[in-house]
């Protein structure tokens, strides 16, 4: 799940946030315009998180999965 104190890391200098809920957030790089979805879905392991990555709206995506820590 996504708070308040998660998205205060994102610098709004080089990141605009598109969307966010508790489990999604959107975010678009001001520099290269390359888009993140960061999926949360809380049931792999705490702090885990599926990104997908498109390099412009009209891409396909591909996915990583991760464990931030």
């Amino acid at each position: 799940m996504f708070d308040a104190n998660d998205l205060s890391v994102l610098d709004p200098k080089y990141f605009s946030v598109i969307f966010t809920d508790a489990f999604v957030v959107t975010i678009m790089s001001r520099n290269t315009g390359h888009y993140w979805f960061i999926h949360n879905p809380e049931y792999l392991a705490p702090g885990t998180c599926i990104i997908f990555h498109k390099h412009k709206a009209s891409h396909h995506i591909t996915s990583t999965v991760v464990r931030i820590v």
